[in-house]
């Protein structure tokens, strides 16, 4: 069962000098659910465009896109945010904090905007029994949870970025260039979290042109607009 059908997508800005550029080019794409897909691609190929769209971020597109049996092109901006707050989480590249709340309050504020009847010593539950995947150490995960992002590491930040991602559980997980500011041992760390996810049922398609990523799931690359499946 695909998750996502893309059907002729093009998608073109227009440059400082006025001219036509066409990042996607009449691209094709299904996704099945509970898969893990990874779209290489050089800097500038359309990687973040093509994620934009999945996403719902970026609706100036011409073809179809099909989210689960909603049709997404053509849709007021009220249905596209609720399809994306109900069923999309993201993991941006190095993280996307919000530098004044420390980690734990990072990772709560999607419960506060999705959960009608929000209650703060529950979600701080959930995020407990959350982090137990990321942090052996219980002790440690309190203190680190308790940190600002400035005073956190790395890989500490993108644990955060992961849990906030996933804390109210969407059936898809978009993640562009999550390992960039990372080094080896924490990027293997970060695509064992996503392998991971994805063996509990996450749908999860990563944007990176990291070769960390090349042995996992199912590799597309995307050159020059067009999507390659690549054997």
């Amino acid at each position: 069962m695909n998750i996502i059908s893309l059907n002729g997508i093009t998608r073109s800005f227009t440059s400082g000098l006025g001219e036509k550029v066409t990042v996607l080019n009449s691209l094709n794409l299904d996704i099945e659910a509970g898969s893990f897909n990874v779209i290489r691609g050089e800097s500038g190929s359309g990687k973040t465009t093509l994620l934009r769209i999945l996403g719902m971020l970026d609706s100036k597109f011409s073809g179809h896109y099909i989210f689960g049996n909603h049709p997404v092109q053509n849709q007021p901006d009220w249905v596209l945010d609720e399809l994306r707050s109900e069923n999309i989480g993201f993991i941006f590249q190095e993280g996307r904090l919000f530098n004044h709340m420390k980690l734990m309050k990072n990772i709560i504020l999607p419960l506060q905007l999705h959960e009608p009847m929000f209650n703060g010593r529950s979600a701080q539950k959930k995020i407990v029994d959350l982090a137990r995947h990321f942090f052996k150490d219980k002790a440690k995960m309190m203190k680190v949870l308790d940190l600002l992002p400035s005073s956190a590491s790395g890989g500490e930040k993108q644990r955060a970025s992961i849990m906030r991602a996933i804390i109210t559980r969407p059936c898809l997980i978009l993640a562009d260039e999550p390992t960039a500011s990372l080094n080896g041992e924490l990027k293997n760390s970060v695509v064992k979290h996503l392998h991971d996810l994805c063996i509990e049922g996450y749908t999860v398609i990563v944007v990176s042109h990291d070769s960390v990523f090349f042995s996992e799931g199912r590799q597309l690359e995307l050159d020059k607009g067009r999507l390659t499946d690549l054997l």
